[in-house]
């Protein structure tokens, strides 16, 4: 069986496209436990392989794993909201995670299992979101294409424009940026954020770093 990228519906083995959304299904070659390596935390997508078992699968990528605990139940929201995730989820991020990103968390206080339960909250978000067709946060670079107050352009263009008309303000130590680049992460990501700005000046304020990373290489 194969699980769509997109929708996380498990298709027959040799399908070419997904029974339930119609996307493309591309064939991949199965991983082995011994094949996975470790890595570090700021690393971590929905894509990365973990040592956890579906059917005659031993490795699969975390958004598989969580789509197929979502459907058993044992990966759920209790009565206040929260996610909770069984123990063999928890075990294999364990075990893809590198030591040196446990001990930095350690250093601040942080346990492997908040570490881990901090990971899949956030991974979670992003299965929602590829669920809704929208782009994960890390999906997202200066090239890509968004909506801007109705007109169609790139983050690299819309931030050259912003920077000439003031609604991009360099503050030295941040960025402010006007409520329509909220707008359009909004629409990017299907509203997963709507209300939440915390998520999405992150990545707006690493969006220009990468911009001016352009310009030194363009000689700007």
């Amino acid at each position: 069986m194969v699980f769509c990228i997109s929708c996380g519906k498990e298709n027959p083995t040799g399908a070419t496209f997904c029974y339930k959304c119609g996307t493309r299904i591309v064939p991949r070659r199965e991983k082995t436990i011994r094949e996975l390596s470790k890595v570090h935390s700021a690393d971590l997508t929905i894509d990365t392989e973990i040592p956890y078992q579906i059917k005659n699968r031993e490795v699969v990528t975390i958004y598989e794993a969580l789509i197929h605990l979502l459907d058993k139940g044992t990966v759920y929201r209790d009565g206040y909201g929260v996610w909770v995730f069984d123990k063999q989820i928890m075990g294999a991020l364990k075990q893809v995670i590198s030591e040196t990103a446990f001990q930095e968390y350690a250093d601040k206080g942080m346990s492997e299992d908040e570490l881990c339960k901090v990971l899949l909250i956030q991974k979670m978000i992003s299965v929602e979101t590829r669920k809704k067709g929208g782009l994960n946060l890390d999906e997202i670079n200066i090239e890509t294409e968004i909506v801007l107050e109705g007109t169609q352009t790139t983050f690299k263009d819309a931030i050259e424009q912003g920077l000439k008309e003031g609604s991009i303000i360099d503050h030295g130590t941040r960025y402010e940026f006007e409520q329509k680049y909220f707008d359009a992460m909004d629409h990017l990501t299907k509203d997963t954020f709507s209300l939440r700005k915390g998520p999405h000046q992150g990545v707006l304020s690493s969006l220009m770093s990468e911009y001016e990373f352009y310009r030194i290489n363009k000689g700007y």
